[in-house]
């Protein structure tokens, strides 16, 4: 099982090594314009969603360790397709094929690391470990975006490319992992269908009744709308190029390395609550400077956000794992996946609408900011006592 750990730090370098992290939109908007890239968005997220609780389930009947390898080489083909677009149709595509391959990952990952740490008795150290993947994952981030927007000057494919080789190694390696030996079920189509229904299940009878983790998800929802789509458009706003792009990415994926490095003594020294409601305000604020904000403050309200984009999954997911049994527990971690990517799927298309029409900071993001700023003081105000 302590194979399991080092092997989860590798191949989560690998999958998160996307060389095309600062110029994506770049490439995006070869083939389209920002309400295309909204439907891109949108049919990725939505197709992500649709798989995550029935590709939860397969994880839980079949084995994390066969879902990790079968949702690794799904997202190499998909990487793949993306390289040889040519067309909105071509990268609509290759994000529908990535679909049920981020389902698959999607949390098996920490269902696995969970599992693996029980078995040996330390599942205690799961928030660290955890910290400690992200952080090694978003240094890989942070080194291949920096890397992509030179190689996307020599070539706008190659970016892409690497990416794919990086998720085939991670494929081969995943073989290597182990099934922990927990509570689990025999597979049968009737097993299947009962268990795509149980993530919901378990969160309304475990998770969902502690009033924190439900303000925990609504946040994680709303922050995702901001993380996938705003800060890439905003970038290009404050005047960014290509090249600067992937460097200024990679520097605010180092950033967001040292906030997963130091989440657990931030949680030990503040408390849960008092991070939670440190969280939005910090958020909340480097959203609402948007509109004003040019080159360096615009940048450094990114990486604000970039250090801190760990920590609402951090929380939701311990939580979960903690209350939810192992047979069910990759089902109900991406039933809390899909619930808190729903609205951006439903929403991409025409918040890039809504960019073409005006700008990306005067859209919606600084109202974005102005409610998550004025909920918080009044639900600061008129919180229950205790």
């Amino acid at each position: 099982m302590q194979r399991n750990i080092l092997l989860l730090k590798i191949t989560s370098v690998l999958v998160n090594s996307y060389f095309w992290l600062g110029i994506w939109l770049f490439y995006y908007l070869l083939f389209t314009d920002y309400k295309g890239v909204g439907l891109i968005e949108m049919v990725a997220f939505a197709n992500g969603l649709l798989m995550e609780i029935p590709t939860g389930a397969l994880a839980d009947l079949l084995g994390k360790r066969k879902s990790l390898i079968l949702g690794y080489f799904i997202k190499t083909i998909g990487q793949l397709v993306m390289v040889f677009a040519n067309s909105l149709t071509m990268l609509v595509l290759s994000v529908f094929i990535l679909g049920p391959g981020y389902g698959l990952v999607s949390g098996t990952k920490e269902a696995l690391l969970f599992d693996s740490l029980k078995q040996l008795k330390r599942e205690n150290e799961y928030e660290q470990h955890l910290s400690d993947i992200n952080k090694y994952s978003l240094i890989a981030l942070a080194v291949a975006s920096a890397v992509g927007g030179f190689l996307y000057s020599v070539n706008i494919r190659l970016p892409f490319l690497l990416t794919g080789v990086c998720m085939l190694f991670a494929t081969a390696i995943a073989f290597f992992f182990k099934e922990p030996v927990m509570d689990t079920d025999t597979f049968s189509l009737k097993q299947f269908i009962a268990q795509t229904t149980k993530g919901f299940g378990s969160l309304k009878a475990g998770v969902l009744k502690s009033r924190f983790v439900v303000l925990v998800m609504l946040f994680a929802a709303f922050t995702h709308l901001v993380y996938q789509v705003f800060d890439s458009a905003l970038a290009i706003e404050f005047g960014f190029k290509e090249q600067w792009l992937g460097i200024f990415f990679a520097v605010a994926t180092l950033a967001a390395a040292a906030g997963n490095h130091f989440y657990v003594s931030i949680k030990n020294k503040l408390g849960l609550t008092n991070l939670y409601y440190l969280l939005l305000v910090l958020i909340g604020m480097s959203i609402v400077v948007s509109p004003i904000a040019g080159l360096y403050i615009g940048g450094l309200s990114i990486m604000l956000r970039e250090f801190l984009q760990g920590y609402p999954n951090i929380l939701a997911t311990d939580a979960i794992n903690k209350t939810t049994p192992s047979n069910i527990r990759t089902t109900t971690i991406s039933t809390y996946y899909m619930i808190v990517g729903l609205p951006y799927a439903v929403s991409a298309y025409f918040i890039g609408y809504s960019i073409d029409l005006f700008s990306a900071s005067t859209s919606l993001v600084f109202l974005f900011g102005i409610f998550l700023l004025s909920s918080t003081t009044v639900y600061f105000m008129y919180r229950p006592k205790k």
